[in-house]
């Protein structure tokens, strides 16, 4: 069975926006008043951590992952399409949220985000494994799209100066092997997917970026005009 998936549902199926977000945060801050008076004393008691479990200097509240020192209460999320994080720095009445749509976000930015409010500008950004991975398969599309157009044009080129001479037995074979190349690579780069249960629109809303789907198509392109370069060498 292929699995396709037409989008990304946010986990829970719930769905917010930055204003949400932000009017989130002022109740998590007790900065929003306007809310049910029992959330008043609701909210305060849900970021307290259950202290007799530790991990990672951290403890676990009511949905929070509260440190230690009580810096920070954060939350984070997502799926492989996108990632979530929500920070609070109750001492500093600051609170932070990042939606972003990968999933290797480098979340600790939340943290750069809190220096530069306090003044730090020089910050540094990691760029995440499928950011690297769409960089690559972005620059492969380039390099191999203009390697197919210029096999292309070389083969147009030989067909205007050659003699329509007949094929030879050798040129046949060396044409039948880049055609049935080319299959290959057209049929496995299209089948590769379905191999794990999963399809192309799938993959592609959960774990490629779409330059890989560029990068696919170009490949079978790059060995059809090899084939056509190949095929139009007619003399010898």
């Amino acid at each position: 069975m292929i699995y396709e998936f037409r989008g990304s549902i946010p986990s829970g199926w719930f769905i917010s926006s930055p204003q949400d977000m932000a009017r989130w945060i002022g109740i998590q801050l007790g900065v929003v008043e306007d809310i049910p008076e029992i959330f008043h004393a609701l909210i305060p008691r849900s970021h307290e951590g259950d202290k007799s479990v530790v991990r990672n200097g951290a403890y676990y509240a009511a949905g929070w992952i509260v440190d230690s020192d009580l810096t920070f209460i954060r939350h984070a999320g997502g799926n492989p399409a996108f990632a979530t994080n929500l920070t609070l720095f109750p001492e500093e009445q600051i609170g932070i949220v990042l939606l972003s749509n990968s999933s290797s976000t480098n979340v600790s930015m939340i943290h750069g985000i809190r220096d530069i409010l306090d003044g730090n500008t020089s910050q540094t950004y990691r760029r995440g494994s499928i950011q690297i991975t769409d960089m690559i398969a972005t620059f492969s599309t380039v390099i191999v799209s203009i390697l197919a157009v210029l096999f292309f044009i070389l083969g147009l080129n030989r067909r205007k100066s050659n003699k329509n001479y007949p094929l030879t037995k050798r040129r046949v074979s060396l044409v039948t092997a880049w055609v049935l190349l080319t299959i290959i690579i057209g049929v496995s780069s299209l089948i590769i997917p379905t191999m794990f249960g999963f399809g192309w629109t799938f993959s592609l809303v959960w774990w490629f970026p779409y330059s890989i789907l560029a990068a696919r198509i170009s490949l079978p392109l790059l060995s059809a005009s090899i084939t056509w370069f190949v095929y139009s060498k007619r003399t010898e």
